[in-house]
């Protein structure tokens, strides 16, 4: 059967192109890795290697075992770093990865109070789209997920929580230009809306296509995933940008952004996701009860 030796054996003979470099690179003698060669092809039934005088090149078979050995020693790895993450709760990494407006919403306070109470524990925060985030869970990169998922989006094999939900809003600047196009019924069409430039995310696949038509046309002009900055230039310039309603109470209620009224309307919506062998891990589920207690206090 294959195992990682097997598989690091014929990426260094590969890599070496002979018996001989291969035997001193893995610390041990020529004629104990040819027979752990020879037995590994018998027991596969073909050949891995090409030898001819000037050294040996690898086969298909070789080249396959190879492409799949990198995702089969990430798949050890995480493996291994899972076991040492459940042995106890002060030490180690914790990988988080969370969307862009959940960052804004709810961090750094959940990773300060974690913080202080895990103090030897190493923390990874990534931000990262939706779909990304989605990847990198399956992958086991990281631990927890928390983005904005649609709960259709979410496969069964993952243990998953409502985290907020909110209308998408566009806002700007107080004074726009656009807030004199509002119309007789109150709104702002989207064709004046298309007169000014945008800033804002990607929006996420699984968005676009309960937009209506006409506002699958607009694409941001500055397309940027940090809500911070994209409200400084909106505050200070013609932009306009467009979220979570929540993400923007503050300054709405200080009147440095105005929300513009529209006939658009759209529900954004977000999910902490975690893998149901990672749920009682001491380090995530510590996350976990810190972050639920900001979702029962609703900040």
């Amino acid at each position: 059967m294959l195992d990682s030796t097997d598989i690091n054996m014929v990426q260094v003979i590969s890599e070496v192109g002979s018996i001989s470099k291969a035997a001193e690179m893995l610390n041990m003698s020529q004629p104990t890795l040819s027979k752990r060669l020879a037995r590994l092809e018998s027991s596969l039934g073909l050949s891995l290697f090409h030898r001819y005088n000037g050294g040996m090149l690898p086969l298909h078979a070789a080249n396959f075992i190879m492409e799949n050995g990198i995702q089969v020693q990430s798949k050890l790895n995480s493996i291994h770093r899972h076991l040492k993450m459940l042995s106890n709760l002060e030490e180690g990494t914790l990988n988080i990865g969370v969307g862009p407006i959940i960052e804004q919403i709810y961090f750094p306070k959940v990773l300060l109070d974690f913080t202080e109470e895990t103090s030897n524990v190493r923390i990874t925060l990534t931000t990262d789209s939706g779909e990304r985030l989605l990847q990198l869970i399956q992958e086991g990169s990281i631990d927890v997920g928390i983005g904005p998922f649609r709960k259709s989006d979410i496969p069964e094999d993952l243990i998953s929580r409502s985290v907020q939900s909110a209308n998408i809003i566009l806002v700007c600047r107080s004074g726009h230009p656009v807030l004199d196009d509002i119309k007789g019924n109150g709104v702002v069409s989207l064709l004046d809306l298309s007169k000014y430039p945008n800033i804002g995310p990607s929006t996420p696949d699984s968005y676009k296509e309960h937009l209506p038509e006409e506002f699958k046309k607009f694409r941001p002009l500055i397309t940027c995933e940090n809500y911070m900055s994209s409200k400084s230039i909106v505050s200070c310039s013609d932009y306009i940008t467009g979220g979570p309603e929540i993400l923007f109470e503050k300054e709405i209620r200080n009147g440095s952004l105005v929300k513009i009224p529209t006939n658009f309307t759209m529900q954004w919506s977000s999910f902490c996701i975690v893998r149901p062998e990672s749920i009682n891990i001491p380090s995530v589920k510590k996350f976990l009860d810190i972050f639920s207690s900001y979702l029962t206090s609703n900040l």
